[in-house]
């Protein structure tokens, strides 16, 4: 049986897409949860801690790949650069996570917490983790990296773009397995040319 906090940020994120963060009221928010307005001031200070209750919920599920956990990846940066990069061909996969990426975008000039926000909770130990593989094969000199912080962009860019570039504009079926791990296994070959020893 979901809790009360549970049913208020369920509604909060049907509210928040259909009218926005800024439209939306905690009146509103009460009456989709079916609580009093009290209840929700009783579970969060202000529209904004419920937002990122909202992103904190979304991202809960999407974990990014450790390869520190996996002995093969120590050694072989294509094996790890794949399985980073089907992480990332799934880590947009819900059409929810692309839906509020959006909302955080049009609402952002107004409310720039937002896109901070939804970075931290959600894409930032992402791109964490493929910062620090790539940190340990180059020092393991089984990769040529000069600017980390460029080849982790350009890195998740190969795989970002072809997968839900078109899909931030126009919101398109989610690619099929076999789509996601070619476009992975092509960003993957690309990288590892790029930046042999």
């Amino acid at each position: 049986m979901s809790s009360k906090r549970d049913l208020i940020i369920q509604a909060a994120k049907q509210t928040f897409l259909k009218q926005g963060f800024e439209a939306t009221s905690m009146d509103e928010l009460a009456l989709v949860a079916n609580v009093a307005r009290r209840t929700i001031y009783n579970q969060f200070d202000s529209k904004e801690e419920l937002f990122n209750a909202v992103i904190i919920d979304i991202w809960k599920n999407v974990k990014p790949y450790r390869p520190e956990q996996n002995d093969e990846a120590q050694h072989n940066p294509s094996k790890g650069l794949f399985n980073l990069g089907m992480a990332i061909a799934n880590y947009w996969s819900p059409p929810i996570v692309r839906s509020f990426l959006k909302l955080v975008i049009v609402e952002g000039d107004r409310f720039p917490d937002l896109p901070r926000n939804f970075y931290r909770l959600g894409k930032e130990p992402m791109i964490q983790s493929i910062f620090d593989y790539l940190t340990q094969m180059k020092h393991s000199h089984l990769l040529k990296i000069d600017d980390i912080g460029l080849a982790t962009q350009q890195f998740i860019g190969m795989i970002n773009e072809p997968l839900i570039g078109l899909g931030l504009i126009i919101l398109s079926d989610e690619p099929d397995m076999q789509r996601k791990e070619h476009v992975v296994q092509a960003a993957v070959q690309c990288f590892i040319n790029g930046y042999q020893p």
